[in-house]
């Protein structure tokens, strides 16, 4: 097993039976989720008798809690002809290689083994086949820090001195590109609904009023005027 330096994927090596000459390597890629569980959480109640706690009830209240779930998931797999054959992963779990060892024992090599490149995800990049002598590989290293001991410890005290003034100014600018964003799309809602639907059909309305009160059932004739109903609520007193 072979462990990107991610921490989240790693490289299996499988083989059925010690007779295939075939070696497989299957990548993982660990998940997790959040589930709700129910659950009991019993309640116990006590009193005092006679100078001691007695239990006298018990119930279970349900309740419910999340919880996260891992999973495994299998990304790839791939097989190998190469009789020995191992994994080597970037120094950012980028990128691993999938090449052949040297099997047997001895000084002499005449082995051709193969080497293919692979995404972090199993994706197949590039494959050279039949090299001879093949039998190490590493990637080309990396710094993993720019900045030295002494650059890294003045770094953490100075960092909020020098560089806060500007994260707020681009936390700002980025706040208002936002807004304006969300603004222009509130417009464009707004201006399709005026222009593609509200006045067009306002104004065949209003070029159409009259067809549209001869079709109305109710018409000023049938309408009445009803008298007026005026309740009175007396109240003594003061009034809060």
């Amino acid at each position: 097993m072979k462990w990107s330096p991610s921490g989240d994927i790693f490289a299996l090596s499988e083989k059925e039976t010690s007779s295939i000459s075939k070696q497989t390597w299957t990548t993982y890629m660990i998940t997790s989720y959040t589930e709700t569980r129910q659950g009991v959480n019993p309640q116990q109640m006590y009193t005092k008798w006679k100078g001691k706690m007695m239990k006298v009830q018990q119930t279970n209240q349900a309740v419910s809690h999340e919880v996260e779930v891992f999973e495994f998931k299998k990304t790839a797999r791939h097989e190998s002809n190469d009789a020995k054959t191992t994994v080597v992963w970037d120094d950012f779990g980028k990128a691993f290689v999938i090449h052949g060892e040297k099997a047997t024992v001895g000084p002499f090599d005449k082995e051709k083994r193969s080497i293919r490149f692979f995404t972090m995800y199993g994706e197949p990049l590039l494959t050279i086949d039949r090299l001879p002598e093949m039998n190490h590989f590493s990637f080309r290293p990396r710094p993993n820090n720019l900045l030295n001991k002494n650059q890294t410890v003045t770094l953490k005290k100075t960092y909020r001195k020098t560089y806060k003034k500007t994260f707020k100014e681009e936390e700002k600018s980025e706040k208002a590109t936002a807004n304006e964003t969300m603004r222009t799309s509130k417009k464009k809602i707004r201006d399709e609904f005026l222009n593609d639907f509200y006045i067009p059909n306002r104004k065949a309305y209003d070029d159409n009023i009259d067809k549209f009160i001869a079709i109305w059932p109710i018409k000023d004739d049938d309408l009445t005027p009803e008298p007026v109903a005026v309740n009175h609520i007396f109240h003594y007193g003061e009034v809060t």
